[in-house]
């Protein structure tokens, strides 16, 4: 029952990390770092000749291969595309670390009160040890499920505001 509360809390903690890894890097370009280096239209090209080169297709990367559509119209739609997918991605899986604290919560608390109920019917004598420490794994893994939560409220916030700022950036570039 231990070994089971760590199988739920380790499954709970790498679907918290996975969505923590969603939320640092949507798209493998960071929009916050790409905002010095954009200062004209020249520099625009270079920076998306450069992003082609390395063969980066999402988030920030997308929207700067959108920018490089010569009819305006369809530059402007593709942009909003891009938008759109990066916000999807930074939002993608926002609710698993708070299902994941409950979950790894209520398996810890499950597996304790199954050796309980087995050590109190006298069918085995096992120690309040175990108990303990199924119920310590679950609530282990519920904090740092929680911690991520937390994290990606402000994390998200700080990653939209930095998209949004590049948008705007390269819509004054791209303006005919």
């Amino acid at each position: 029952m231990v070994l089971l509360a760590a199988l739920v809390s380790l499954g709970c903690v790498l679907a918290s990390v996975r969505r923590l890894l969603l939320a640092l890097e949507p798209g493998g370009v960071d929009a916050e770092a790409l905002l010095p280096s954009l200062r004209d239209a020249d520099a625009l090209v270079r920076v998306r000749s450069a992003l082609e080169a390395s063969g980066l297709r999402g988030g920030a990367a997308a929207l700067l291969h959108a920018t490089g559509e010569e009819d305006a119209s369809y530059r402007a739609a593709r942009i909003d595309e891009e938008l759109l997918e990066v916000d999807w991605t930074m939002q993608r899986w926002a609710r698993v670390p708070r299902v994941t604290a409950s979950i790894a919560t209520s398996g810890g608390f499950l597996c304790a009160c199954v050796l309980m109920i087995r050590a109190l019917s006298g069918t085995e004598e096992l120690p309040l040890a175990a108990a303990l420490g199924a119920l310590g794994l679950g609530l282990a893994g519920a904090s740092f499920c929680a911690a991520v939560h937390v994290r990606m409220r402000g994390l998200v916030r700080v990653r939209r505001t930095a998209s949004d700022r590049l948008v705007e950036r390269l819509r004054a570039l791209t303006a005919p």
